[in-house]
């Protein structure tokens, strides 16, 4: 964990595949953690 503070990395929570939570569809929760992913690689 200290390696990934040195560099500024930092926790994003994504949605499980498992659970429908905050009444979102599987398409909506996953749509939001790719783009939480594709943010955290630029």
């Amino acid at each position: 964990s200290s390696s990934l503070a040195n560099v500024g990395a930092k926790v994003e929570t994504i949605y499980t595949i498992e659970s429908n939570e905050d009444n979102k569809t599987y398409l909506e929760r996953m749509d939001e953690n790719l783009t939480k992913i594709t943010a955290s690689l630029q």
